[in-house]
């Protein structure tokens, strides 16, 4: 926020438990001045509501008066402070920019701690999505809409609960006939309009609707409840699916994508944030790593150290990180990495570093994730099925399988940006293939695309006859690492069947190796045609093919080049890819998969005596 005025004469120092509140003056006409009073209270000490909304980047250029004095704010802002004013009686809000004095580094630390209290308290928290239109108001009235219905019939069809599908969409559709939609596709158009909003993707908005008393989503003049929209979205969702797909509807393939990617981000956004709420009304464990791998790879935040301050409210375990914006951002991410080894004293941690070297501040140790670049990460690890629930394939690989006994990771007690921990080496890369590209939309376009790097891939395979050295023909070992070992069953999918998991691909499955055209179609269509997120096509994304000096087939970053090594750290559920540099140490490239040695085969050749672990100390 930009003040005209000289800001000392309006925040004096604040009282240990005290907050600042807004007043918005009441005003029958919208175009008239906005006039706010700022007082300094206990945090419970009277009510009010707490705005949850985005700053922008813009300059401040709105002016409007506080405590009679002129002050300049951005346009997100100055839209809510006049949607929101009421015409009889002023209006409490508890409103960061202005409530903070944000010049005061001291003031906005401590009043960033008690971030986590001012929205727990509040007794409304209300979100503003900006100015509507006729999209986002087709949306929300809908979602009202379901408040209309007897909350037994409500509940049961938002919560899919004893009712057929064929009663739940003759519902659906007089519902929305009856707010003047001719069709679904109406509501599906202002979910994702709503969706598009800035809002969805700013760190700090997690906690500030996850410990909301409850919460409202205002865009212009229409709102609605938040907890009606989060059920909206899991109906929505199927409606989607059995739509386009049970009953057969015309659509075009892109369109399609777009909106089944759109309904299902929506899902699972709200999902996530409703999967918290209920851990902190139950009481149980929120742990640092687990939020940042739920919230952090769709958000962000202007300021990187917010990318860890925002989640440090709703996580229930102690940790040493102080919030102090004087501090360093290589000091917040090391500590925040630190803290998430130092709970279980297992490198999980580690999935973060899915690509070391992409967008990536030069500054970090290479063990340091760049939290604040989580969004454009494309995991291995973390896939999303097609209802938008998270999905750990760890639960499908375990590469470091037996080796309970070793010492767990450490940090230098000369240099806290060094990290040492045991694995065992596994082989040398040799030969690299071209990078995957992410791919576009349209299944042709995917198609000629990926026929067209795997045909390069496979120039790098050897044409032997011996037996590849974690087992199978070499054929059969190529095609098993493309696709990740997955068994592609995305057509159970599109059968109708949107729960299905991702499973691991059997020994000796029909059709593995293909040995026909027809049936090397037959898999790239299986990688190719499946729906968000294409677990195995997204996969491949920014990945290249590599093949080591022993002859092991492997996937590894973008990055990966000729000389790096594969290895197996202690408790990591995938293999890593490090490069070594001087004086015995070495840098992350980032996870892998290398077929053969996913289920613990190097523990047990280490077990066995064949191989021997080793000591890596990353920088």
């Amino acid at each position: 926020m930009d003040q005209s005025a000289d800001p000392l004469q309006r925040y004096r120092a604040l009282p240990d438990g005290c907050i600042r509140l807004l007043s918005i003056q009441p005003s029958a006409h919208r175009d008239a001045q906005v006039e706010c009073h700022l007082s300094p209270v206990r945090i419970d000490e009277r009510p009010y509501e707490a705005l949850s909304y985005v700053w922008g980047q813009e300059d401040a250029t709105h002016g409007i008066l506080v405590d009679a004095e002129k002050v300049l704010v951005r346009s997100n802002l100055y839209g809510a402070l006049k949607e929101l004013r009421l015409t009889d009686q002023p209006r409490m809000l508890w409103v960061d920019s202005i409530c903070i004095n944000q010049s005061d580094i001291a003031e906005r630390n401590h009043q960033v701690r008690q971030m986590g209290a001012i929205y727990s308290s509040a007794t409304q928290v209300v979100v503003w999505l900006g100015e509507g239109d006729d999209a986002t108001d087709v949306a929300l009235d809908f979602v009202q809409g379901l408040s209309k219905l007897d909350p037994d019939t409500a509940r049961r069809i938002v919560d899919n609960e004893g009712l057929p599908w064929e009663h739940r969409q003759r519902v659906f559709h007089a519902l929305g006939m009856r707010h003047g939609l001719d069709n679904y596709d109406g509501v599906v158009g202002g979910l994702a309009k709503l969706m598009d909003h800035v809002w969805w993707t700013r760190v700090w908005t997690v906690q500030e609707i996850v410990l909301a008393r409850s919460a409202i989503l205002r865009c212009g003049a229409k709102s609605a409840s938040w907890s009606h929209l989060s059920k909206l979205a899991a109906f929505a969702l199927e409606v989607s699916h059995h739509n386009t797909l049970s009953f057969g509807r015309p659509m075009d393939e892109a369109v399609f994508d777009e909106m089944t990617a759109r309904v299902s981000k929506l899902y699972a956004a709200t999902g996530a944030l409703n999967d918290l709420s209920y851990r902190v009304a139950h009481g149980l464990d929120i742990h640092l790593e687990q939020m940042a791998w739920t919230q952090l790879l769709t958000r962000q935040a202007t300021d990187p150290l917010d990318v860890i301050y925002a989640l440090l409210g709703l996580s229930t375990e102690k940790t040493t990180i102080e919030i102090d914006y004087g501090k360093s951002k290589k000091h917040v991410y090391t500590s925040a990495i630190k803290a998430m080894f130092e709970r279980d004293r297992n490198p999980h941690p580690l999935h973060f570093l899915q690509d070391c070297y992409v967008e990536r501040d030069a500054t970090l140790p290479s063990w340091v994730p760049d939290f604040g670049t989580l969004h454009s990460f494309k995991t291995i690890n973390l896939a999303t099925t097609g209802i938008g629930t998270a999905l750990t394939l760890g639960s499908l690989y375990n590469a470091s399988l037996g080796d309970a006994d070793w010492n767990p990771p450490k940090f230098l007690d000369d240099d806290d940006y060094v990290l040492q921990m045991e694995g065992v080496s596994v082989d040398e890369v040799r030969n690299i293939g071209d990078v995957c590209p992410r791919f576009p939309d349209g299944w042709e376009r995917r198609e000629a695309q990926l026929r067209a790097i795997i045909d390069q891939w496979r120039q790098l395979v050897p044409k032997t006859e011996d037996e590849y050295i974690g087992g199978g023909s070499v054929v059969e070992a190529f095609w098993r690492t493309v696709t990740f070992d997955l068994l592609l069953t995305d057509r159970d999918y599109l059968a109708g069947n949107p729960n299905r998991r991702d499973t691991r691909l059997p020994k000796g499955a029909a059709g593995m190796p293909p040995t026909t055209a027809e049936e090397e179609a037959e898999v790239r269509e299986g990688i190719v045609d499946a729906p968000p997120p294409k677990t195995v096509l997204e996969k491949l994304g920014e990945r290249r093919f590599f093949v080591t000096k022993a002859g092991y087939f492997g996937l590894g970053p973008a990055y990966t080049q000729a000389g790096d090594i594969a290895c197996v750290l202690r408790g990591a559920l995938f293999p890593t890819v490090v490069r070594p540099t001087t004086n015995h140490r070495y840098t992350m490239v980032g996870e892998c998969f290398v077929h053969g040695i996913m289920d613990g085969e190097m523990i047990d050749s280490v077990n066995k005596g064949r191989s021997s672990r080793q000591s890596f100390s990353f920088v």
